[in-house]
């Protein structure tokens, strides 16, 4: 992640509480029934977006800035899928399609474990195997996240997300994490080493973007627009666009 220009650290702190606390108010949204699976999604995904940034801070409050990577990375995949999901047509039918076909897999995996005779699941598994292949408006969307990010022609999404992921999954980045070694380069000690300022204002900076691109998802879903000055300024000041824009 290259490090952001614009707000400090303090600063960024203060605007994610201020996202927060306007989120948390009272809304005026109101779904359309033409439109209602695809607004339910769009808000599920801001919603536990928001909750999942409240839980980011309250870690890095405790200064346990390395075990708050994989929140910060969920809630930044949350908000660029809820912009995608409000923006790109039939973008909820291509999300089923995948659920369906990540329940066939998960399937799979409990007749090959043996925990079930496959004989019990095997309804289950033609039922998730028919609805897989549903939606045929869906096909050609894309099903991954990689995809989605590259739907709006932006690289820089995904490198984000790439670079959150390293710190995530198992893999060199975690160790080196709590590996601290001394002026001979050996090993000191196995502990938390002391996040720099300018990693902790990247971490900060992703975590707002999330929290504009999740808000402005969910308010542009009504007719009324209660957060739509804040999270423009809030947009502008980060040096953002407030909505992605889709490659046609």
């Amino acid at each position: 992640m290259t490090e952001p220009s614009g707000p400090t650290l303090v600063e960024l702190r203060k605007l994610a509480d201020e996202l927060l606390a306007s989120w948390a108010a009272p809304k005026t949204t109101t779904m359309q029934t033409a439109t209602l699976a695809r607004d339910v999604t769009v808000f599920g995904y801001s919603l536990h977006a928001h909750k999942l940034a409240d839980s980011y801070l309250r870690l890095v409050d405790a200064d346990d800035w390395q075990t708050a990577f994989p929140t910060l990375r969920a809630c930044y995949e949350l908000a660029v899928s809820a912009q995608w999901t409000y923006a790109r047509e039939h973008a909820l039918l291509a999300s089923l399609r995948e659920g369906e076909r990540q329940r066939k897999n998960l399937i799979d995996s409990i007749i090959a474990s043996g925990i079930i005779p496959e004989g019990e699941l095997q309804k289950d598994l033609e039922a998730a195997e028919k609805a897989s292949k549903e939606h045929e408006e869906a096909k050609g969307l894309p099903a991954s996240f990689y995809g989605i990010c590259s739907d709006f022609g932006a690289p820089f999404l995904y490198m984000v997300y790439r670079s959150l992921s390293q710190f995530t999954h198992a893999g060199p980045a975690i160790p080196n994490l709590y590996v601290m070694l001394d002026a001979d380069e050996q090993i000191k000690a196995f502990m938390p080493e002391e996040m720099s300022d300018t990693r902790k204002r990247m971490c900060l900076y992703t975590l707002c973007i999330s929290l504009i691109w999740a808000g402005q998802a969910t308010d542009a879903l009504g007719d009324k627009h209660p957060r739509r000055r804040q999270l423009s300024e809030a947009a502008e000041s980060l040096g953002i666009p407030e909505f992605l824009k889709l490659v046609e």
